[in-house]
């Protein structure tokens, strides 16, 4: 049973409120002053309802998911996370096939529906948390701050008006030719990265390559 509440406005400077309960009936005496603060609190709790800002529905991709998701009004931070696999890397236009890759993290900055950078950590941690740490992405084109050096290719310009676009740019990324360009000491190896890519080709990456960022996941998502 819901409260009933009724009110008799009296002659006095008090006035009778009576609320009717399971219970039985309690009443109170209240002043004019009172009474107005109450009814414009009701009325003010009525009008405000809280608003929620609604995520897209995000795609399912194998090996691909999301981690995170933030937006503004103009602008929308993705975090995406790319199980470890094998892929085809190029280096100078050669083709390495089928190269092991360590599980990775994409952060994806998006303003009025393009893309205004991209930063990409490698990670070895299955499940991730606000203290995962980080590594460094162990191949070339990422340089000490995360930020992928996305060159002349086109993927800066890419209308992403479609949410589900947005999980293309991880292969459209690692599809980017491989250079020196931000390799010097991308990971524990000591290998000049020719000699990294044969060495992977049809093998899984060894984590124990992996060279940490001294930052956690928390502190980079949020920066």
């Amino acid at each position: 049973m819901e409260n009933n509440i009724t009110i008799e406005i009296g002659e006095e400077k008090l006035n009778k409120i009576k609320i009717y309960t399971d219970s039985g009936i309690e009443t109170k005496y209240i002043s004019l002053d009172e009474l107005m603060k109450m009814i414009e609190s009701a009325s003010t709790m009525e009008e405000e309802k809280e608003e929620f800002i609604e995520s897209p529905i995000f795609p399912q991709f194998s090996g691909i998911s999301t981690i995170q998701y933030r937006e503004s009004q103009t602008s929308q931070v993705y975090i995406i996370k790319k199980e470890a696999c094998r892929m085809d890397l190029t280096y100078f236009g050669d083709k390495f096939n089928n190269v092991g890759i360590p599980t990775l993290l994409f952060k994806i900055l998006v303003y009025n529906n393009s893309i205004k950078g991209v930063e990409l950590v490698a990670v070895k941690d299955a499940v991730i948390t606000e203290h995962t740490p980080l590594f460094k992405y162990p191949f070339s084109n990422v340089f000490d701050n995360t930020s992928v050096c996305l060159g002349a290719n086109n993927i800066a310009a890419l209308d992403i008006s479609e949410t589900a676009f947005i999980y293309r740019i991880p292969n459209l990324v690692l599809s980017l030719e491989n250079n020196n360009d931000a390799y010097n000491n991308a990971n524990n190896t000591g290998l000049a990265l020719r000699e990294l890519l044969n060495k992977l080709s049809n093998n899984d990456f060894n984590n124990d390559w992996l060279k940490p960022l001294n930052m956690d996941y928390s502190k980079w998502a949020n920066r």
